[in-house]
């Protein structure tokens, strides 16, 4: 894992799913597009009761390569509920089949890995702590 992620903590219902937001920038401060980027992937990973307990991808969840068409949108301002937010990337981990966060009291680590087509990018990760 980089040491260069930034980490969020969230909650949320064992069961349920999340919808990540966000600003995603190069090392030089300009929002990625589609032409920037090579692949993402997400991976939802199984911390247990504390973090660092277990450490191992949710079934259904590992490595899971993203259309970059569905997650980057043109960097602008959107609203969700009465929160304005400046975004470029909008994904929610698909739960139809194998859910995301299943263990009420477990935490989880959401993991953005993104490949550039050129430079370096940071992941994005989440922590959401299932209740």
């Amino acid at each position: 894992m980089s040491n260069n992620a930034t980490t969020w903590r969230v909650t949320g219902f064992a069961g349920g799913t999340c919808m990540v937001v966000a600003l995603v920038r190069t090392l030089d401060g300009v929002a990625i597009t589609e032409n920037d980027v090579n692949r993402i992937t997400c991976t939802v990973y199984n911390l247990g009761r504390h973090d660092g307990d277990m450490f191992e991808p949710v079934e259904g969840h590992d490595h899971v390569e993203l259309d970059l068409s569905q997650v980057l949108v043109t960097e602008e301002d959107r609203t969700f509920g009465e929160e304005v937010v400046t975004c470029n990337f909008i994904h929610s981990p698909d739960i139809s089949v194998h859910p995301a966060f299943p263990t009420r009291g477990y935490r989880y680590m959401i993991r953005y890995d993104i490949f550039p087509v050129n430079g370096y990018i940071s992941p994005i990760q989440i922590i959401y702590e299932a209740i």
